[in-house]
């Protein structure tokens, strides 16, 4: 095919994986200034998104990617398999055996004790401050979502889930940006300490998720359906390796790069990641 080819450097290696030996058909879904989202049938959102970007779930990095960019338009029609990413009108393609594969999954070698973890959670409390806007729907929604956690009851899990999908505006509404940071945050515990309140709300959020579809933007529902898999973007996942890890390395460099994500997803990442720490930290039983 003639045209012209851009480079990928970096591929999720799951998506790297899951299209090995496959042929998918999709299109472009949107076009920002540092990514395009393209909908693939039978593989859901996958996300072309410049180099100067962090890796994250189903994240193509391509460069040169202002001109990529200027190339296509929202409904150009894409072709994924294991060997290329192709756009075929005008004539677009990214080779993708250059790229390096990133899974995203750091190993914690010693865990933080619990009055570390609490240390943590207080300066991350006080940047929530620094950052309220006076809006109050989402926290009143958080704190109805932390009691139906503690319940334990699938029920209340639920009718809080119900009120806290889909809750903003925005290509990702605050209240999925808070959900994402407690996925983040549970999927980064190990599973033998995490505790059955954990297991339930995962359990129970798994089993409606689908519901949620038109519940929301099609860029969050398939964020929050890659975090029920363990998959978030790398500033998240980072900030919550630091967190559980004892001595906290990189806490304020990672801290900053979440904060940076996009004009108000980071902070409320960061809501939901102190709702997890504190339950986490919540006496049990």
């Amino acid at each position: 095919m003639r045209g012209r080819k851009f480079n990928a450097v970096f591929i999720d290696r799951l998506l790297y994986w899951q299209i090995r030996d496959q042929r998918f058909t999709g299109r472009v879904h949107s076009i920002f200034d540092q990514a395009i989202n393209v909908e693939f049938d039978g593989l859901g959102l996958v996300t072309v998104i410049s180099p100067r970007k962090y890796n994250g779930p189903a994240f193509i990095k391509a460069c040169p990617f202002s001109s990529l960019k200027g190339m296509l338009r929202v409904r150009s029609r894409a072709v994924l398999t294991g060997e290329e990413l192709v756009f075929p009108s005008p004539g677009v393609r990214i080779p993708l055996d250059g790229a390096r594969p990133w899974s995203g999954k750091t190993k914690i070698n010693r865990f933080a004790g619990n009055d570390e973890l609490a240390a943590k959670v207080s300066v991350f409390q006080e940047v929530i401050v620094s950052h309220r806007d006076g809006r109050e729907a989402v926290e009143q929604r958080i704190d109805k979502l932390e009691n139906s956690i503690l319940s334990g009851e699938p029920l209340q899990i639920k009718r809080a889930l119900d009120t806290i999908i889909g809750l903003g505006d925005g290509l990702t509404p605050a209240g999925d940006d808070v959900l994402l940071g407690l996925l983040c945050f549970i999927s980064s515990v190990p599973s033998e300490i995490r505790g059955e309140h954990f297991n339930k709300f995962l359990e129970t959020f798994s089993l409606m998720l689908e519901d949620h579809i038109n519940s929301t933007t099609f860029i969050s529902y398939s964020l929050l359906k890659y975090g029920l898999e363990g998959r978030f973007v790398e500033p998240l996942s980072d900030l919550c390796v630091a967190i559980l890890s004892d001595g906290g390395d990189g806490l304020g460099k990672n801290l900053e790069r979440l904060l940076g994500v996009g004009a108000s997803s980071g902070i409320n990442m960061l809501k939901g990641v102190v709702l997890g720490v504190d339950l986490y930290l919540a006496p049990k039983g």
